[in-house]
């Protein structure tokens, strides 16, 4: 008993490390590692085709209200991603229009014991998140979120006017991060 434990940890740990793998399909997604060290990812909503199209003929973007300043730790830091690594500015705004109405209502959906979950918002090439690195769970918050971005936009900024540059928002003693990526995997 106590090897197989043993192993799950080893296993949830190489996991956490290599991040947490995007699913394929568009949506506003829960990740996660089990307490075997096996991914999950449950479907929390798909987009809603309403918001997407109000995206697309531009009556709608996704928003930017930041209602209060975050007082982050030390070690707090934003992060850009390799200036190749870029997806349509359409698709960013359709993820982050999702991911910011699910953000604080997505915390009950973490399940597991584990200490590597996400909640993630995808649409096309491009993952908007937030992740939890604590076993005590750190919920997303939508203040926190609106500031992270602030933060990564200022520091992040290639990327065109119609493509948007993967970047993130560590915040180490917090056990968490926030972000957007065009790539397959978060939370490395």
């Amino acid at each position: 008993m106590y090897r197989q434990k043993m192993l799950a940890s080893l296993l949830a740990i190489l996991a956490a490390a290599q991040g947490l793998t995007v699913p394929e399909g568009d949506g506003v997604w829960a990740l996660g590692v089990d307490t075997n060290g096996g991914e999950y990812h449950e479907l929390i909503q798909p987009l809603d085709s309403s918001v997407v199209d109000k995206i697309k003929r531009g009556v709608a973007e996704a928003g930017h209200e930041i209602e209060r300043r975050v007082s982050w730790p030390g070690g707090s830091s934003a992060t850009c991603g390799p200036v190749t690594e870029t997806a349509p500015l359409l698709d960013w705004n359709i993820a982050t229009a999702h991911f910011e109405t699910s953000c604080s209502s997505s915390t009950g959906h973490l399940k597991g014991d584990d200490n590597h979950r996400a909640v993630v918002a995808k649409s096309g090439d491009i993952t908007v998140y937030m992740c939890t690195y604590s076993k005590k769970g750190n919920p997303c918050n939508i203040d926190e979120w609106h500031d992270a971005r602030s933060q990564v936009e200022n520091t992040c900024q290639s990327g065109g006017s119609d493509a948007k540059q993967s970047g993130w928002f560590s915040v180490p003693k917090w056990s968490k991060s926030y972000g957007w990526q065009a790539t397959d995997d978060v939370c490395g």
